[in-house]
């Protein structure tokens, strides 16, 4: 899922940005973080840097995962915002191993072959290449 850009011609789509920035702000105001991010992941109106440290830091890999490619398309993005999603999705497969969720695995494979494919020359990880497709 792509973020919405909140960028027109006409100012509407930049007046739409602006009010659900504000909405924001007022949640985080009045101590609604939960609502907060939930209607940044909905609108894609801003990326909480903050908010991802605080799951990474937490191991909360798949919420990380989920927040982060909610506001960006693999290889539609930076160089720097693919190897952050390889990097987390990487944590949330061990994660799933480790947990006894092999199964659950397969889908996050395909996302990091996505993102791997998709800028070969940032990842140069010789331990993700052994589980690539042969």
């Amino acid at each position: 899922m792509a973020a919405r850009r909140f960028r027109g011609g006409d100012g509407s789509a930049t007046m739409a940005g602006l009010r659900l920035r504000r909405i924001i702000s007022f949640l985080r105001h009045h101590r609604l973080h939960d609502t907060a991010h939930a209607l940044e992941r909905q609108t894609g109106a801003f990326f909480d840097a903050a908010h991802v440290r605080w799951l990474l830091r937490g191991g909360s890999w798949a919420a990380a995962s989920s927040y982060v490619l909610g506001f960006v398309t693999v290889g539609d993005c930076s160089r720097e915002a693919d190897m952050l999603i390889v990097r987390i999705l990487t944590l949330r497969v061990m994660a799933d191993f480790a947990a006894g969720r092999a199964d659950a695995v397969e889908a996050l494979f395909q996302r990091l072959y996505a993102s791997l494919h998709a800028r070969p020359d940032c990842h140069q990880n010789p331990a993700l290449h052994a589980f690539g497709p042969s």
